[in-house]
C-alpha cells in the first residue's frame, strides 16, 4: 500500500506547526490561515489559529476559535484540552494537535 502525499491542507497545519514550534507565530498564522481557507471543515487549523491568538494574548479570540473547531470536529482532544486550559491558564501548554497521547480523547 503506497502513502498518499499529504494534501494543501495538510501541509499547511504542518508548516504552521513547525512555525509555532520555532517561535514563528506571523508565519503560523499565515499557514493556519490558508489551511482554513482550504478546509474550514476539519479543526486543526482552528486550533493553530487559536494558539497563535493564545501567543499573542488574545484569550476572547482564541476561545471563539477553539470553539469554532470542535463544531467542525467535536472528539478532536487537542480542541477539547486546549478548551479547558484556556479556562484554567497556567495547567500546561496547548497541544498542537499533533503529538502521540498515551491515552485516547475522551467521546
Amino acid at each position: 500500500m503506497t502513502e498518499r502525499a499529504p494534501g494543501p491542507y495538510e501541509a499547511h497545519v504542518a508548516q504552521a506547526r513547525t512555525a509555532l514550534r520555532t517561535g514563528r507565530v506571523a508565519d503560523a498564522e499565515r499557514c493556519g490561515r490558508k489551511a482554513l481557507a482550504c478546509d474550514p471543515d476539519r479543526g486543526d487549523a482552528y486550533n493553530v489559529l487559536a494558539i497563535v491568538r493564545l501567543l499573542r494574548h488574545d484569550i476572547l479570540r482564541a476561545r471563539a476559535l477553539v470553539l469554532a473547531g470542535l463544531a467542525v470536529e467535536p472528539h478532536s482532544h487537542a480542541l477539547q484540552t486546549n478548551l479547558q486550559r484556556l479556562g484554567r491558564i497556567g495547567t500546561g501548554p496547548p497541544l498542537l494537535g499533533d503529538e502521540v497521547c498515551e491515552a485516547p480523547p475522551y467521546r
